[in-house]
C-alpha cells in the first residue's frame, strides 16, 4: 500500500478555470487556439449582434422596445464581466448546443438565473427578455462572486425523451476523454430505507413496500415521535417487525446506499477528465467522475446542467399532431428556431381566464393543486402575476402566509409595504415581499451596502436553511455595512429579521419568468386544442396526476377513446377526428418482444385474419391473451369472449413427435403433458374450437369489459370512470363539482375520484390533509382539519374514489372556493 500511495502524484491547483475551447470543436488551427480566450470573446459578441438584431426586430412580442443605446450598453457590461472571468467558451458551448438543437428539431429552455442575461437571450439559449421583466445578470454572474470560486452555471432543459441524444453528441464532439457526467451518492431516506431495512430483516418485499407507504415524507424522527398523528400508519404499529425497521431506518439517513449518477450534470474539459478526478462507467454507457459535484467545481471544472423536462415534450407532441391532425402550423421564423410561439399575445385574457378558474391541469409546472389554489386566489390577469405565483408558491417565499398577502396586494385589497423606503424600488414589483432570490442579494446591496459576492454567499445560506457559524458571520458582517451606510440598529434589526425568514427553497426571477413564459405557452395550446394537449400529456406520461386525470380531462373537453389495434401503428396517443387513439405500447403486461416484432411486421401491411396475425408475429400465449382481454383484437373478432378464446388456443400445439401420443404444450416455462384419452389418444376440449361459430359466445358486457381495460390500461374506456368505480347510491344526492358556486355558505355532497392527496401541519403540530376530487364536471380541493382527518383519514387513504360532505365558502380575495370536510361517507 505504502509503494503504491508513494507513486500517486497528483497537483490539486485551486482557483483555476478548466473550460473547453470551443474553437478546437470548431476546427481551429494550432495558432488560433494559441489566442484563444481572445478569440472566443470576439466569436461571442459577433453572435450575441447577430442575435439582438433578430430578437429585437419587428416580432419582439412586448411593449416599450428597448433603445439601442440600451442594448448595446448592457451588452457591453455583460460581455465584460464575461471576457474578465473568462466565461466566452461557457456560453460558447451552449451556443453550439442551441444550433445543434435547432438542426434536431429539438425545442429548449434555460432556467435559473442565467435566462436573466442578455447573452443568453440573443445566443437563443433563454426565452426571457432581460429588460422585459427587469432581470439582472448580476445573479448569475459578478465580479465578488468570482472571487469566492462560487461558478455559475447554466442549466438546460431538454424534452425529457431526447436529452441523452444532445448528450451523446457532446461526448462525439468534445471527445469521450474530456466529457464525463458528474458522479455522487444516493442516500438512505425516509420511506426507501424502511422498505430496505424490512427486507433485510426477512419481510416479503410486497409487505415492505406496503409497509413504506405507510410512512409519510420527510424525518422519520419526526414520524416516530408523532406517530400517533399519521392515521394512514394506524394498525401497522402494533406489528413489532415494523416498530423495528423504521428505528433501524432513522440511524441510516443520509448514509450512501449505492453510486449514482448526477441526473443531469455533466461536464466538458479543456484536457482529459482523468487528470482531474477518477473516472469510471455507468450502467448507461456514458462515462461518470467519481468525484460529486462540490470537489469538480472545487478543481476548476464547470458544470453543465442538461435537464430532461416533459412539459417541452408535451409543447413538441402536441404541435406535432395538430400539424398531422389539422393541418395547423404555429411555428413561425423568429429569434430562436427551437420557438414555435414567436408572435403569441401575451395579454390574452382567454388565457388568463383558463388559468383563474383552474383549468390548466397538464400545464407544466401550474397544474398542482396548490398552484391552481394560488392563481385563482390571485385571479391572474397578466404575465407579472404569472411571475411572481411561480415563486410565491416556493417554501423560501411562502413563509409566513405571503402568498395570502401577495394576492391581496396584487389585487389592491391591501396596501403595500416596505421595511424602508430604500428598499421601495427594489421590492416594487412583488408589492414590498420578498420572493425572489435577487431579492437578497438587492436587499442586501442597496440597504447594507454589502458587495453582491458576499450577498451571494447569503443567499446560498439562506437557500440551505443553516444557522451555523457562516450564518453568525455573515450577520456580522451585514450589520457593520448597514452601519457604515448610517442605518439605525432599530431598521437593521427589521430587515434582517425578515431576510432570516426568508429561508428556504426560492426561486431567482429569472427562473420563474422561464417557466411563467412555457406555462403560457401549454395554456394557450390548451385553450385552442384542448384534447390534442391532454393526449400529448398523456402519451408523456409525466404529468402531475394520475392518467386518468387527464383521461376525464378529455372526456369533459368533447373526446373520445379508442381502444389499441394491432392494426394501428400508431405509436403515440394521436388524435384523429377528435377521438384518441391509444397506442399498443400503452398495455401493461405487453413483452418488448412483442412489441418490437408486431412494429416491424407491421411496416409491410395489415394482417389478413387472425391466423395471419398469430404466424407473422409468432406471438406469445401471454401476449395473445392481453391483447384479447384489453379490446386489441377486435379487428379479427367482434365478440371480446371469443377473442379470448381464440387466444387461448395459441397455447395448445400438438407436438407430433412426442411418444406414446402425448400431447405437448411448451412456451418458456417448461413442458406440460396432457393425460391419453381412452382409445390411447391425446384428448384436447379445444380440438374442436376452430369449428365453433362466432355467435355460439355470449357477449361481454360492459362493466366487465371496462374493468379488464382499467386492468391493462390504467383507465376504462367501454364505460366511465364513475360509472366503474362508483355505485349510483353512492352519488345520489350530489352536486357536480362545476356546481359548488351556487352553494357557498352551505353544506352539500359531493363524490368523485380521489386525484391527489398532501399531508400539512398546522401552526399547533397536528396533522391535516387535502384531497382533491374529479368528477365528470371537473376538480376540487377538499381540505380535512385535523379532526376530520384522524376520524376519516385512514379509510380515505384505502379507497380509489370518495363521496364526502362539505362545507362551501369563499377564500380570502372571494376568488376561490374553500371546501371544508366535515363528514365522508
Amino acid at each position: 500500500t505504502r509503494d503504491f500511495a508513494d507513486a500517486c502524484e497528483f497537483d490539486y491547483t485551486y482557483g483555476r478555470l478548466h473550460l473547453p475551447n470551443p474553437l478546437i470543436a470548431m476546427g481551429a488551427d494550432a495558432d488560433e487556439q494559441i489566442t484563444g480566450k481572445a478569440r472566443q470573446d470576439r466569436l461571442l459578441a459577433w453572435r450575441c449582434l447577430r442575435g439582438i438584431v433578430k430578437c429585437y426586430g419587428p416580432e419582439y412580442p412586448w411593449a416599450n422596445k428597448p433603445s439601442r443605446k440600451q442594448l448595446l450598453e448592457r451588452l457591453k457590461r455583460e460581455l465584460s464581466i464575461v471576457s474578465e472571468t473568462g466565461y466566452a467558451g461557457y456560453f460558447l458551448v451552449f451556443s453550439e448546443v442551441v444550433n445543434e438543437c435547432g438542426r434536431r428539431d429539438i425545442p429548449l429552455l434555460a432556467r435559473g438565473s442565467a435566462a436573466g442575461s442578455l447573452i443568453c437571450y440573443a445566443l437563443g439559449v433563454g426565452n426571457v427578455c432581460p429588460f422585459r421583466f427587469g432581470l439582472r445578470f448580476e445573479r448569475f454572474l459578478n465580479r465578488e462572486r468570482m472571487r469566492y470560486s462560487k461558478l455559475p452555471d447554466i442549466d438546460l432543459d431538454l424534452p425529457w425523451d431526447r436529452r441523452e441524444e444532445i448528450m451523446a453528441w457532446l461526448y462525439d464532439k468534445y471527445g469521450f476523454d474530456k466529457v464525463a457526467m458528474i458522479g455522487g451518492f444516493a442516500t438512505f431516506k425516509g420511506r426507501a430505507s424502511v422498505a430496505e431495512v424490512a427486507k433485510a430483516m426477512g419481510v416479503p418485499a410486497h409487505e415492505a413496500h406496503a409497509w413504506s407507504k405507510r410512512v409519510p415524507h420527510g424525518s422519520l424522527k419526526k414520524f416516530i415521535r408523532r406517530k400517533d398523528s399519521y392515521v394512514e400508519a394506524h394498525g401497522v404499529w402494533d406489528d413489532d417487525r415494523f416498530h423495528e425497521a423504521v428505528k433501524q431506518a432513522v440511524g441510516l439517513h443520509g448514509l450512501p446506499r449505492h453510486p449514482m449518477m448526477h441526473p443531469c450534470g455533466m461536464v466538458i474539459a479543456d484536457r482529459p477528465v482523468t487528470e482531474f478526478t477518477p473516472v469510471g462507467g455507468s450502467a448507461r454507457g456514458f462515462s461518470m467522475t467519481q468525484m460529486s459535484m462540490d470537489p469538480i467545481e472545487d478543481l476548476g471544472l464547470l458544470k453543465m446542467d442538461l435537464l430532461g423536462q416533459a412539459g417541452l415534450s408535451v409543447l413538441r407532441d402536441c404541435l406535432a399532431n395538430l400539424k398531422e391532425d389539422k393541418g395547423h402550423v404555429t411555428r413561425d421564423e423568429g429569434p430562436n428556431p427551437c420557438d414555435p410561439f414567436n408572435g403569441l399575445d401575451y395579454a390574452d385574457e382567454c388565457i388568463y381566464k383558463l388559468v383563474q378558474t383552474g383549468e390548466a391541469r397538464g400545464v407544466f409546472h401550474i397544474e398542482s393543486p396548490a398552484m391552481t389554489s394560488l392563481l385563482k386566489l390571485c385571479r391572474c390577469a397578466d404575465i407579472d402575476c404569472l411571475v411572481a405565483t411561480v415563486s410565491v408558491i416556493r417554501p423560501g417565499a411562502a413563509n409566513e402566509d405571503k402568498k395570502t398577502k401577495f394576492a391581496r396586494r396584487y389585487l389592491g385589497l391591501e396596501e403595500p409595504e416596505y421595511l424602508h423606503p430604500v428598499l421601495e424600488e427594489v421590492l416594487e414589483d412583488s408589492y414590498g415581499l420578498m420572493i425572489y432570490e435577487e431579492h437578497i442579494l438587492l436587499v442586501s446591496n442597496r440597504f447594507a451596502g454589502m458587495d453582491f459576492g458576499t450577498a451571494d454567499l447569503l443567499r446560498r445560506i439562506l437557500i440551505k436553511k443553516s444557522d451555523g457559524e457562516a450564518m453568525d458571520e455573515l450577520e456580522a458582517v451585514f450589520r457593520s455595512c448597514a452601519l457604515r451606510k448610517g442605518r439605525t440598529e432599530e431598521d437593521i434589526d427589521i430587515v434582517w429579521h425578515e431576510l432570516r425568514d426568508f429561508s428556504g427553497y426560492m426561486f431567482n426571477k429569472a427562473h420563474g419568468a422561464a417557466y411563467a413564459i412555457e406555462a403560457f405557452h401549454g395554456c394557450w395550446l390548451k385553450y385552442h386544442w384542448p384534447v390534442h394537449f391532454l393526449a400529448a400529456v398523456l402519451n408523456n406520461q409525466r404529468g402531475f396526476y394520475r392518467a386518468i386525470v387527464y383521461v376525464m380531462e378529455i372526456l369533459r373537453h368533447g373526446g373520445a377513446f379508442i381502444l389499441p389495434d394491432v392494426q394501428w401503428k400508431g405509436t403515440t396517443y394521436e388524435v384523429v377526428n377528435g377521438s384518441v387513439h391509444i397506442p399498443i405500447w400503452q398495455i401493461k403486461g405487453l413483452s418488448q418482444r412483442f412489441l418490437k416484432k408486431w412494429g416491424q411486421t407491421l411496416d409491410f401491411g395489415m394482417f389478413d385474419d387472425w391466423n395471419n396475425f398469430v404466424s407473422r408475429t409468432g406471438v406469445d400465449p401471454s401476449d395473445a391473451e392481453v391483447l384479447a382481454r384489453c379490446g386489441a383484437l377486435r379487428s379479427f373478432f367482434t365478440n371480446r369472449h371469443e377473442a379470448i378464446w381464440r387466444a387461448g388456443q395459441v397455447k395448445r400445439t400438438r407436438d407430433p413427435s412426442s411418444p406414446s401420443g402425448l400431447c405437448r404444450a411448451s412456451k418458456g416455462r417448461g413442458t406440460r403433458l396432457r393425460p391419453l384419452g381412452y382409445a390411447g389418444q391425446a384428448r384436447d376440449l379445444f380440438e374442436e374450437a376452430d369449428r365453433i361459430n362466432g355467435e355460439a359466445f355470449s357477449s361481454m358486457d360492459p362493466v366487465s369489459m371496462a374493468e379488464q381495460e382499467a386492468e391493462l390500461l390504467g383507465f376504462p374506456v367501454t364505460v366511465g370512470p364513475l360509472v366503474l368505480w362508483m355505485r349510483p347510491e353512492e352519488r345520489h344526492n350530489t352536486i357536480l363539482i362545476s356546481e359548488l358556486s351556487r352553494y357557498v355558505g352551505r353544506e352539500m355532497r359531493i363524490a368523485g375520484i380521489q386525484v391527489s392527496h398532501r399531508l400539512h401541519r398546522t401552526t399547533k403540530g397536528e396533522m391535516m390533509k387535502f384531497i382533491t376530487l374529479a368528477d365528470e364536471s371537473g376538480m376540487a380541493e377538499t381540505v380535512l382539519f385535523p379532526n376530520a382527518y384522524k376520524k376519516y383519514g385512514w379509510n380515505l387513504s384505502q379507497k380509489q374514489s370518495a363521496c364526502m360532505r362539505v362545507y362551501i365558502e369563499w377564500d380570502e380575495t372571494e376568488s376561490g372556493l374553500s371546501l371544508t370536510v366535515t363528514e365522508v361517507e
